[in-house]
């Protein structure tokens, strides 16, 4: 997947909405916060979804990306 500056992106394996900050090949720094502090940290693409965090949203991009068939 290609990431751009200001997509909203999720960890694969759940967690809090990021947003991406900076991406350099398949490096992706992303800042997020965790009610107090603004966090920032680099991913890997590979580890990263597109979506808003909600559930459904993460099972929706997982199964396009695998191609798995809904229920």
């Amino acid at each position: 997947m290609n990431f751009v500056i200001g997509d909203v992106v999720v960890l694969k394996s759940g967690g809090a909405p990021m947003t991406v900050e900076a991406v350099d090949n398949d490096s992706i720094r992303c800042v997020w916060h965790d009610g107090r502090v603004i966090r920032e940290r680099i991913f890997l693409a590979a580890t990263l979804i597109e979506g808003d965090g909600t559930v459904e949203t993460m099972l929706e991009r997982l199964n396009e990306k695998e191609h798995i068939p809904k229920p």
